[in-house]
């Protein structure tokens, strides 16, 4: 017997500022993750420090900076606009979430 798929409730919100280090986690755990076969440990070590710099705060302050919040799991995954450049700067996926369709429109509650 198969169990049936059951959508995961979550949302696309905006991020606070409060919230800077757990996106910060976020970001590290990604990186570390998906650029392993890319770059070398040293180089991975350095561009993710487990120190969040003040400046990653004044970017959540200054961009518009969202987050995917699962109901009873939290952050799962973040990214931001750079609204000056017009671009989409950052998406970032916690290991356990990457590739498991987030970027379906289904999973989301209104």
């Amino acid at each position: 017997m198969v169990a049936k798929w059951k959508p995961i409730k979550m949302k696309i919100r905006l991020v606070s500022a409060e919230e800077a280090e757990a996106c910060w986690k976020i970001r590290n755990l990604s990186i570390r993750q998906g650029c392993q076969t890319s770059y070398s440990q040293e180089v991975l070590t350095a561009w993710t420090p487990e120190e969040m710099p003040e400046g990653y705060r004044v970017v959540i302050k200054e961009n518009p900076f969202f987050a995917v919040d699962i109901t009873n799991v939290g952050l799962v995954a973040t990214g931001y606009l750079d609204v000056s450049a017009g671009t989409v700067e950052a998406i970032f996926t916690l290991p356990d979430f990457t590739g498991k369709g987030l970027g379906q429109p289904d999973y989301y509650s209104h």
